[in-house]
Parts: structure tokens; C-alpha cells; sequence
């Protein structure tokens, strides 16, 4: 199992610890951590930006010479994505920055001087995702450190899953968070709840329970209407950090929730 340090923050206040100690902490009092990974640390200044133009490379049938407006001023870029086009913002990694550890400096490719470069999601780390650069759709300013909108940064820890085959109330990250709330004695956060009352006038959803000596009670809701099919960004790498892998709204929905508070476990 993976467990996101970011994930636990959101239920119990992790401020002035050593994450790593704490976490050394936690295979001694609870199970057995087999590895500590350290995402997004050697990423830094990969900016919001914006494509001003593009031009097709006269010597290449892949490359396009790119006008790339970082907020602070325009950069020229040579790009191989498919998926450029004007106007799109991007994940740019400027020159002097870096991008998993490679260091990005000003690079002449096929005869054309580039001072950065558009990040795919699978570059900067946060998914698989290597089909083209990632696209920004959130409303952000020029300019703005990817670092500061989202959780690119995190340590996460592996789990051997022996160790909780008999502690059904760690198989999500509100179980775990509860371990770390008694390990720095700092309260536990209630998890968010919703009053489902507002829904009891739905038309009902037909349900046969055919084994009701192993199921006692199933429930659903029907939803409609879903104008958004891509989750959020944020969502989207806790899932790619913690072994999943994003496919649309309602399924990610589903796997992050089991994520959170486990497959089968009660919140108190």
C-alpha cells in the first residue's frame, strides 16, 4: 500500500516533523515500511506559461519552433509535442530550472536555439501521461510556480501489505492518518461529511440483493448530468502516487474514495 504524506496533512497537523523520522516512527508502532519515495523535490521553477505562436521547423517534420510567454518575458522554445496549438498554457521548465533531477539549460536543436521546455505530465513526473505536453486549464496566472498550485511535491511511503492484512482500519489514509495523529499527539481532523438527507426525495434506484445471507444492505444513487469528465489536477497525481492511474471523473471519484477511507471500513 501507498500512503501520501500530502493525503495524511489533509487530517492531522504534520507542521515542524521530520517526515522521514516520522515515518521511521511508524513501522516501529504500527507496520512495516518497505520504502520512502521523495516526489517533485528535484523539479523547480517549471512555470505556468503560455504559447504565443508557433512555426513550423523548416528542417523537421515533428518540430515546432515555439514563442513562449512565461510572465516574466518570451522564450523561445523547440517543441516536439503533437499537441500544441496557440494559445494553450503549459508546464514550462525555464532555463536554469529542472525537471526530475535533469537540469534544463539553453539547448540548440536542429539548427534552433531553445531556453526551456514544455513538460508532458510524464516528464514532470505526475502520471504516465507522455502523448503530448500537459495542458493547464485552470486559471492561473502567467508565470505562477506549478510547485505553489499543486501537490507535485510529496513523500510517499510503501506499506508491505502483510503487515495489515489483520487491520482493516488502515486500509485507507484516514486510518493511517489516525496512527500518525497518536504517534505526534496531535488531533485527529473529523473527515468531511454531507448530509444525505437533501437526497431522500430522489426516485429510487432498483437494487436486487440475491445473497442476502453475505450482503445485509447495498446502496445507491443515480447520478445525472456530468458536464466534467477529467478531475482535477490534484486529484489526479495523489491517485498517480499512490499506484493508480486517472481515467475520468466518477472512476477516479470511486478509487480516491477508497483510497481515503478504505475498501470496507466505517469513519468514526
Amino acid at each position: 500500500m501507498l500512503v501520501s504524506m500530502n493525503w495524511i496533512r489533509d487530517f492531522v497537523d504534520l507542521d515542524g516533523f521530520d517526515l522521514d523520522a516520522l515515518i521511521h516512527r511508524f513501522t516501529l508502532s504500527t507496520a512495516e515500511v518497505e520504502e520512502i519515495f521523495h516526489y517533485g523535490e528535484n523539479t523547480n521553477n517549471v512555470v505556468v506559461a503560455q504559447i504565443q505562436s508557433i512555426e513550423n521547423h523548416p528542417n523537421s517534420k515533428k518540430l515546432h519552433l515555439l514563442k513562449i510567454d512565461a510572465g516574466d518575458k518570451i522564450y523561445d522554445c523547440v517543441c516536439g509535442a503533437p499537441n500544441v496549438r496557440e494559445g494553450m498554457k503549459v508546464a514550462f521548465a525555464k532555463e536554469g530550472g529542472s525537471v526530475n533531477g535533469f537540469a534544463i539549460t539553453k539547448a540548440t536543436i536542429a539548427g534552433y536555439d531553445s531556453y526551456g521546455m514544455c513538460c508532458s505530465e510524464a516528464e514532470l513526473g505526475i502520471s504516465a501521461d507522455n502523448s503530448g505536453i500537459m495542458e493547464i486549464t485552470d486559471d492561473l496566472t502567467l508565470g505562477t510556480d506549478l510547485k505553489s498550485v499543486y501537490d507535485i511535491e510529496d513523500v510517499v511511503f510503501e506499506v508491505d501489505n502483510k503487515s495489515l492484512t489483520n487491520r482493516p482500519d488502515l486500509w485507507g489514509h484516514y486510518g493511517i492518518a489516525r496512527e500518525f495523529a497518536a504517534l505526534t499527539g496531535n488531533p485527529l481532523k473529523p473527515i468531511e461529511r454531507v448530509d444525505t438527507s437533501v437526497y431522500k426525495d430522489l426516485p429510487p434506484v432498483a437494487i436486487d440483493i440475491q445473497d442476502t445471507e453475505h450482503c445485509y444492505r447495498y446502496s445507491g444513487m443515480k447520478v445525472e448530468n456530468i458536464t466534467e469528465h477529467v478531475s482535477p489536477v490534484n486529484m489526479r497525481i495523489r491517485l498517480f502516487y499512490c499506484g493508480s492511474r486517472a481515467i475520468n471523473l466518477l472512476a477516479d471519484l470511486t478509487n480516491y474514495l477508497m483510497m481515503e477511507v478504505g475498501p470496507s471500513t466505517k469513519t468514526p
